[in-house]
């Protein structure tokens, strides 16, 4: 098996607020695998799966 990493959002874990974390997930094997946290959440419906990124329909954000 191939190294790879990944990113991805876990659906099974929303937060109170209807996000949810997006993570990096490291494979060094056929059974080990690491998820590190990027501390970026976003609404799941923005979530591409097939890219693995943030949708073009993510609305624009401003700081404030």
């Amino acid at each position: 098996m191939e190294t790879y990493i990944k990113r991805v959002i876990d659906e099974r874990f929303i937060r109170k607020d209807g996000t949810c974390v997006i993570f990096i997930k490291y494979q060094y094997s056929t059974d080990k695998k690491t998820f590190l946290n990027t501390g970026i959440a976003i609404p799941p419906q923005y979530w591409d799966r097939k890219q693995g990124y943030i949708g073009k329909n993510f609305p624009a954000y401003t700081a404030t």
